[in-house]
């Protein structure tokens, strides 16, 4: 395939980067294991405009991780073959939890209504209101985005 069959990529706006991120797209936590090697874990999300907001299980592996280590990585993209992706290289802490119906929780709903849709979503959080979550919040120290296929410099 030659460059003028190929569509040409480039970087999302601050706003069309809010607009994709408020998706229900599946975030990808890289985290490290005690081991050092990496991991990966599906996981929601809500994005503030400063950073991502997790809420994970009070034993999630990937809790412990990041209780050891807080270097993180995050993808997230659609994968419907749009092509449009955000790349996060940051550091985690937790910052409440753990905890039942803490804090956590309207964040919790917001995330269960957005991925499961709000009746789903209500009835999940109904079933797990006594489950210990933490929450967890990424400080990005450097983003990526993406959308479309080769970037310019990728051409021979």
């Amino acid at each position: 395939m030659d460059e003028k069959t190929v569509p040409d990529g480039s970087t999302l706006g601050a706003e069309e980067l809010r607009e994709f991120l408020a998706g229900p797209w599946i975030c990808k936590l890289g985290t490290l294991t005690p081991e050092g090697y990496p991991a990966v874990n599906p996981v929601w999300y809500e994005y503030d405009g400063d950073g991502y907001v997790l809420i994970g299980r009070e034993r999630a592996a990937w809790v412990s991780h990041i209780r050891r280590d807080g270097r993180v990585g995050l993808c997230i993209d659609d994968p419907d073959g749009a092509h449009t992706r955000v790349l996060v290289r940051g550091r985690a802490e937790i910052v409440e939890g753990p905890s039942v119906r803490g804090p956590w929780l309207p964040v919790a709903r917001r995330m269960a209504a957005r991925y499961l849709g709000a009746e789903t979503g209500g009835a999940y959080m109904e079933r797990t209101l006594d489950f210990p979550r933490c929450t967890i919040r990424v400080h990005p120290e450097q983003t990526t985005t993406w959308r479309g296929a080769w970037a310019p410099r990728y051409y021979r």
